[in-house]
């Protein structure tokens, strides 16, 4: 249910619905352009068991609601209690084409084995919006304060949406001897939720992992996926270090504006996030990790900053606006020729030129800071180990891109090229054919986690 001003951003994906996830965000709306609709595994949390007594205090306690302010109450008081099965009947036809029970509280429930369980809900407010009520409430986990929306019209659940901040700093073990720091980062503008996976080794490599295009939290969560916290903990595992950030897109959207780029969305930022994990570990061994759009950004920043190593996940060296325009064509063909025109728009946008036009639903501003962006060529200028991964089964990047991949840096002595057939975009093991796929459980690819620790202990 969250709007994200006017300024719509792109995504390197197809739009999907985000209907639960094990993160800093949840929402079941029908969302706008996401890149991360940026893959699934409900993570690497267990759902919590609802004791006898707290089964009893929602069947005897909690009666079937009458109306949509009872329905709401239903909703935080079976979450709280960890029984949501007469919640799930209650939700709009559309939430439950995406997912079933299990992944519905799962979507939920998983959110407690870091956050904690729910103390209470506290300054509960109603507002009537275009015929629907939006229940709004703040969270108190046991160790974050979380804000709490719930769109009910009709007696129907059509959304919900739940987004927390690491003010107050927490820590969470994953496994022996992994730590997890929840905290903030001050960017300068904004402070913004971010997490440090320790391994628990001395003297350990880091990576920072930078997300794909779009509105981000730190897991890179898309529906029941966050493939970023399945990274980061199976780095941890084998003895690398990693940081993970939110983008101020994600919480901040607002205050994005049309004559905003890539500055705003991602230089500034991860430029001090990386300044962040030097100082904490030291910059003699720190490695960037993009996925997707976030490739292009990890070579531009590696060109500021003196980094250890690239990896390039799923990533592609063509223009963003061709990317999109594949995309559109492949949804949309009988509109090829528009979208054609579109790219070649964007692709032509200058600072001088820039009057507010949108292609693709970003500002000619914001293509025109984009277009300064010249990844292929600071990668070949770049004298620094890269470890390039795609897939045959990645539905958001091309056989073309591989192919141009192969062609730009296969004989560069510096640069590694692995292709695998079974990974999709997020790194899961398993095709996404369609918005429904990313609340399936697969499993997230040991293979691909293989390959980038062999790399980082090659050039280590």
């Amino acid at each position: 249910m969250k709007r994200h001003k006017e300024f719509l951003f792109l995504c390197l994906l197809f739009c999907l619905v985000t209907v639960a996830a094990c993160g800093s965000k949840t929402d079941t709306s029908i969302s706008e352009e996401r890149e991360q609709p940026e893959t699934p595994v409900i993570a690497a949390t267990t759902e919590p068991k609802a004791t006898s007594a707290e089964a009893d205090d929602v069947s005897d306690d909690v009666s079937l609601p009458t109306n949509d302010e009872e329905l709401f109450t239903l909703f935080i008081e079976s979450w709280k209690s960890h029984e949501v099965d007469a919640v799930y009947d209650y939700c709009s036809e559309d939430i439950k084409s995406l997912v079933n029970l299990e992944g519905f509280a799962k979507g939920l429930f998983c959110v407690n084995d870091v956050f904690g369980g729910i103390n209470d809900f506290t300054d509960i407010e109603c507002a009537d919006e275009t015929g629907m009520k939006k229940f709004t409430c703040n969270v108190l986990f046991e160790n974050v304060e979380a804000n709490l929306e719930v769109v009910i019209s009709n007696k129907t659940i059509m959304g919900y949406n739940y987004e927390m901040d690491f003010i107050t700093p927490f820590e969470y073990s994953p496994a022996d001897s992994i730590t997890e720091r929840y905290f903030t980062i001050d960017t300068g503008k904004y402070e913004l939720n971010a997490v440090y996976t320790d391994s628990g080794k001395e003297n350990a490599p880091s990576v920072l992992l930078i997300p794909g295009s779009g509105p981000g939290d730190y897991n890179e969560t898309a529906g029941l996926l966050v493939p970023f916290e399945e990274i980061a903990r199976k780095l941890a595992g084998n003895g690398i270090n990693s940081l993970r950030m939110e983008k101020r897109t994600e919480r901040f959207a607002a205050d994005f504006l049309p004559t905003d780029g890539m500055e705003e969305e991602y230089f500034e930022d991860f430029g001090n996030a990386y300044e962040w994990l030097a100082e904490k570990d030291g910059k003699e061994n720190v490695y960037l990790l993009g996925h997707s759009l976030g490739s292009q950004i990890a070579i531009e920043l590696a060109d500021r900053y003196d980094v250890s190593g690239l990896v390039l996940m799923n990533g592609t060296p063509r223009h963003l606006a061709d990317i999109l325009c594949d995309q559109y064509m492949n949804l949309d063909p009988g509109n090829k020729e528009a979208y054609l025109s579109l790219a070649e728009l964007a692709k032509a946008a200058t600072k001088e030129t820039a009057v507010g036009a949108y292609y693709y639903s970003a500002t000619d501003n914001y293509w025109a800071d984009y277009n300064e962006l010249k990844p292929v060529d600071t990668l070949k200028k770049l004298d620094i180990p890269t470890l390039i991964i795609n897939s045959h089964s990645d539905a958001q990047i091309f056989e073309t891109d591989i192919e141009e991949w192969k062609k730009e840096f296969t004989d560069r002595g510096n640069v590694s090229i692995v292709i695998f057939d079974d990974i999709n975009h997020f790194g899961y093991v398993g095709a996404l054919s369609g918005t429904s796929d990313i609340y399936k459980p697969l499993q997230f690819s040991d293979v691909l986690i293989d390959t980038v620790v062999g790399f980082i202990e090659k050039h280590g």
